[in-house]
């Protein structure tokens, strides 16, 4: 690939390169050894010479040859690549020159009128919070004439959005295997007072060993600063709005500014649905429609969609769902025992569970007789690898044997007897759309028609 520029000389290009803080002393020396080398060669051609050299990346040198090289330098970040771009702005993977540790920053438009310092103190919660399957922001700032937010870089994976595009939906075993996780993230979260308030599939990383990172950890929180002190101008705002609209709960639908754990329980149970049929609750209505539709509508049944689904998760999902947050599960907590409840089976033996297969999860009749019993995946003699007392992950195996979700499996040696689990959840009447009373509706007639004649009548006497 040839690099375009709009430097004059090599010169130019390492002034730009050293004025920037791009380049340290023995960088600068060796380009300077080089050039007395090659003292005919283009910007272009020593460019190239660096990009070799792994002394800029791709992106740098592109930038530098645009003369961008004072933009790629944010406070103490160095910007090193584009990540991606979306509804809030440009994602950038840096590295901080203090620390040499590598970051994900999200430059925004600027707003003249958000305070910084004040939302700064407001995050100290979130820069505070640490649980290694949740990636909070650790910094937000200006440089130049753009807002930034920080966030520790997580390498690797692929989001929950991207897995979704290419299998369309997934396997009931695998929603549990990674709602179960994210679900046990949250409560977490929840107990320290935290919210992600603006849950979507792409917010959730998925590494090479089926483990979740929650991304995006405290803009939710940005949505809920009144006006006056957003760092979000109001089309960045209803961007990042409209990107999540198919997962956002009815309570943030009526004000943006209403985020809270309740709304994340909604938020992941939109989620679930997604993963198990194939498609949003509402796909194919236009973004007021379907802002209607999250508050007064309900979703085809999970069961019609996808068969396959077990009833008592179908039933979780559409309690999660609920329109008023008082008819959802009272906590994460709650959600989570209840998938907990899927993966030991009933105590009837009737309803089927789900148990660990390798890197993923099976689903199994559960046997008649007493309880559950638990057998291990000949492909992994019962375990998976992972982490000893991983609190990020419910797969992490402990020093007692146990692993993969609260005992999933355990090896062939130990094979035992699981008491039977909790009744299932029962289902209860979805709440149904609010319908004006037609008695109501003529009253509201007659009562306009008499105001109009009675209007009429007086400009006359007039």
């Amino acid at each position: 690939m040839t690099l375009a520029t709009n430097l004059g000389t090599c010169q130019d290009l390492v002034t730009d390169l050293w004025n920037s803080n791009l380049i340290n002393h023995t960088e600068l020396k060796l380009c300077n050894e080089f050039l007395q080398k090659e003292p005919e060669i283009s910007p272009q051609a020593l460019a190239e010479y660096l990009v070799a050299q792994q002394i800029l990346t791709r992106f740098q040198a592109e930038e530098v040859l645009k003369g961008n090289s004072s933009e790629l330098t944010i406070w103490t970040y160095v910007l090193l690549d584009v990540i991606g771009r979306g509804g809030m702005g440009t994602v950038y993977k840096a590295v901080s020159r203090a620390e040499k540790q590598y970051y994900a920053i999200k430059m925004l438009p600027r707003r003249s009128m958000a305070n910084i310092p004040k939302t700064s103190r407001e995050l100290k919660a979130f820069r505070e919070f640490r649980h290694p399957a949740v990636v909070p922001i650790v910094h937000v700032g200006t440089a130049s004439e753009r807002h930034y937010l920080v966030w520790p870089y997580v390498p690797g994976g692929q989001t929950l959005a991207a897995l979704l595009q290419e299998q369309t939906k997934l396997s009931p075993k695998e929603v549990v295997h990674y709602g179960l996780q994210t679900a046990k993230s949250l409560h977490v979260c929840h107990e320290q007072g935290l919210f992600h308030g603006l849950l979507k599939p792409s917010d959730l990383l998925l590494d090479a060993n089926h483990r979740v990172s929650i991304l995006d950890f405290g803009i939710g929180f940005l949505l809920t600063l009144g006006r006056q002190e957003s760092m979000l101008d109001t089309m960045t705002n209803s961007n990042q709005l409209a990107r999540a609209l198919d997962y956002t709960a009815p309570e943030s639908l009526t004000d943006a500014t209403v985020r809270t754990p309740m709304s994340d329980q909604y938020s992941l149970g939109c989620i679930f649905y997604h993963c198990l049929t194939g498609q949003p609750p509402f796909p194919t209505v236009s973004e007021v429609k379907k802002m209607i539709a999250h508050q007064q509508e309900e979703p085809p049944a999970i069961r019609d969609l996808n068969p396959a689904v077990p009833a008592r998760l179908a039933t979780i999902v559409e309690r999660m769902m609920r329109k008023k947050p008082e008819e959802r599960f009272a906590s994460m907590e709650e959600v989570v025992r209840a998938q907990k409840a899927l993966l030991t089976g009933s105590a009837n033996g009737t309803t089927p569970r789900l148990e660990l297969a390798g890197n993923g999860l099976i689903l199994k009749p559960s046997p008649s007789g007493n309880g559950t019993v638990l057998r291990p995946h000949p492909s992994n003699n019962g375990t998976t690898p992972r982490p000893a007392n991983d609190p990020a992950h419910p797969e992490a195996s402990s020093e007692s044997g146990t692993n993969a979700s609260e005992s999933l499996s355990v090896s062939a040696s130990r094979r035992r007897t699981v008491a039977p689990a909790p009744k299932p959840i029962a289902p209860t009447e979805a709440p149904r759309p609010t319908v004006p009373n037609p008695s109501s509706l003529l009253w509201f007639g007659v009562s306009s028609l008499v105001v109009v004649v009675g209007t009429v009548v007086w400009l006359v006497c007039r």
